[in-house]
């Protein structure tokens, strides 16, 4: 039986509306001027028609979904790494890669190195040195990596809590890599089903975002069926994620898009969107070398 959450006797009384207008003034001043100097209200990611879209990366729950191998954590570190460059903190937490090389891809979209060839030991490492100069120690430092099947949502609140009280930001980027083996870890430990497990943890990392007044990005696995498919009900125990997220995006095949060599072309659909228009379509591309998505 799933357990039986209490209600707080502390939680707060809700806001008169005459009380709560002057914190909506504010937000939407804050929004306005960023948006006046030619940034966004929240985060941007460094692909222009998404930001747009979303208005950059805003407080909030944020799915990415694809099926395997289709550059879920391509376009999650592609984020990362431009958010780095821009000053804010981002917190990775991983489930399905180790932080070294993690680092080695964000470092090598950056600069042009081959993945595969330092992978395979083909690249002298001090071009890696190199390239990690380059990319600058105050840019990297803006990264956090967690990694391990132990991590809790607590844990990431606290480091990235940290990471934003040590920046010049009042706000940063969770990214969740990802949401299932998480989800089920949960299930096991209390004993329930993995589509309620899943339910609760985005339902947790919602509150988080919220909470912490940042964007949470969390990639997602399709099921089965639904694979390379941009429907919401492809999400493996997709119920409980359609509802919570803020806004859901899908990476999917170009099929007229046929590159050659090692570049192909994905589309990018945002398929809820609560901060402006959904069923957006994006063309980015997939450098294999680099491990980059760059918009086409």
């Amino acid at each position: 039986m799933p357990k039986i959450v209490e209600i707080s006797e502390n939680i707060k009384a809700g806001k008169p509306g005459n009380i709560l207008l002057k914190d909506s003034l504010a937000l939407l001043e804050r929004n306005h001027k960023a948006a006046k100097g030619g940034g966004y209200a929240g985060i941007p990611t460094g692909l222009k028609d998404l930001d747009s879209a979303l208005g950059g990366l805003q407080t909030g729950l944020h799915i990415v979904a694809a099926e395997p191998g289709a550059g879920k954590t391509a376009l999650a570190l592609n984020i990362t790494r431009h958010c780095s460059r821009k000053g804010y903190p981002v917190v990775y937490a991983s489930f399905d890669e180790v932080p070294e090389r993690l680092l080695i891809k964000i470092i090598s979209a950056e600069t042009g190195l081959d993945v595969g060839k330092l992978f395979c030991g083909a690249t002298d490492p001090q071009k890696f040195l190199d390239a990690a100069n380059e990319y600058g120690h105050k840019e990297l430092n803006n990264i956090s990596f967690l990694s391990g099947i132990n991590m809790r949502p607590l844990d990431f609140a606290d480091q990235i809590k940290d990471q934003i009280a040590e920046s010049e930001q009042d706000t940063g980027l969770l990214v969740v890599d990802y949401l299932q083996p998480l989800a089920s870890l949960i299930a096991s430990s209390q004993g329930i089903d993995l589509r309620i497990a899943s339910g609760q943890l985005a339902t947790q990392l919602r509150s988080l975002a919220n909470t912490l007044d940042i964007p949470v990005i969390v990639i997602s696995a399709q099921n089965r069926s639904g694979q390379d498919s941009n429907k919401l009900t492809s999400l493996r125990e997709s119920s409980d994620l359609e509802y919570s997220a803020d806004s859901a995006m899908f990476i999917t095949k170009d099929e007229e898009k046929h590159l050659g060599g090692d570049r192909y072309a994905r589309n990018l659909t945002i398929r809820k969107n609560r901060f402006g228009p959904s069923d957006k379509f994006i063309s980015i591309i997939l450098n294999g070398k680099t491990q980059e998505m760059i918009q086409g």
